[in-house]
């Protein structure tokens, strides 16, 4: 596969936006070939595509359906924003949070109480 940078938005607009994560990689030991790892919520088989993909994908890159399958992948702390972390620890929602800062590996949040208590608590994390 040449011309990867080339790829069209209409095909780049599937690839996975993970933190951290490359979306295009080296497909095992051959330098030429090269692995597109598209997001599994919108695209789960070669039908999941549109017209247009099937055509770029076939045309320009040389890939044909049974290129595709599905593979699991490795995620690490820094594959998650700090933010996304602290809301699944903490198990807070949107109204959660008023306010956040993030500045290298410290974290100032401002979280919300129910108006029974104090309108708003202060806390900084460090991670």
């Amino acid at each position: 596969m040449e011309n990867l940078s080339k790829l069209p938005k209409k095909l780049k607009d599937k690839l996975l936006k993970i933190p951290n994560y490359q979306p295009i990689q080296q497909n095992g030991q051959v330098e030429t070939s090269k692995r597109l790892i598209l997001h599994p919520d919108i695209v789960t088989s070669f039908d999941d595509l549109g017209d247009v993909e099937k055509e770029i994908l076939k045309n320009q890159l040389g890939v044909e359906a049974s290129a595709f399958g599905k593979a699991k992948i490795d995620l690490t702390v820094e594959n998650y924003l700090p933010l996304t972390m602290l809301r699944a620890v903490l198990k807070l929602e949107d109204e959660g949070l008023s306010s956040h800062s993030h500045v290298g590996h410290i974290i100032h949040v401002n979280l919300k109480v129910s108006s029974r208590q104090i309108s708003t608590k202060y806390c900084t994390l460090i991670f």
